[in-house]
């Protein structure tokens, strides 16, 4: 089985990404500083570095491609991940206590559950204060099998 998750980025999108990593890291040379000097530090660094710089390259369009084929990866797609997934995609959920009252279960098992999908790349949790606010982080999700 493999499963590819895409997301489209709008100009929109690709502007609030763009703020989101300035507020975060300062400026491009600030980022780029860091992460020249942190080798060995957070691979999130250079990850953003790079989203940074192609966001920056006038007339991109964007397309955010993430695949998965071992079973350990597809294993993290369960029913009750994937009822999480459409309550954040059809309500706009302001924190995971909120979204465990919508699915009707225990907190701890859908911050678990939350951190599994953020992992994966299929919802974002932004921080605001001790709150942790998920969002949808994909438009689509293919699934195939394969022999």
């Amino acid at each position: 089985m493999k499963i590819e998750i895409l997301k489209h980025y709008n100009p929109e999108d690709v502007q609030g990404e763009l703020a989101r990593l300035a507020a975060r890291y300062g400026s491009l040379d600030g980022l780029a500083h860091k992460a020249s000097i942190g080798k060995c530090g957070s691979p999130d660094v250079v990850d953003n570095l790079v989203i940074w710089q192609a966001l920056s390259a006038p007339g991109t369009d964007v397309i955010w491609k993430v695949s998965f084929e071992s079973a350990e990866a597809v294993a993290k797609i369960s029913p009750k991940r994937l009822e999480l997934l459409e309550i954040i995609k059809k309500a706009r959920i302001a924190s995971l206590k909120e979204l465990a009252a919508a699915a009707k279960r225990d907190y701890k098992n859908v911050y678990d559950d939350a951190v599994a999908l953020e992992e994966c790349g299929l919802i974002v949790l932004e921080a605001n204060g001790r709150r942790m606010r998920p969002t949808h982080a994909a438009d689509e999700m293919k699934m195939t099998f394969e022999r």
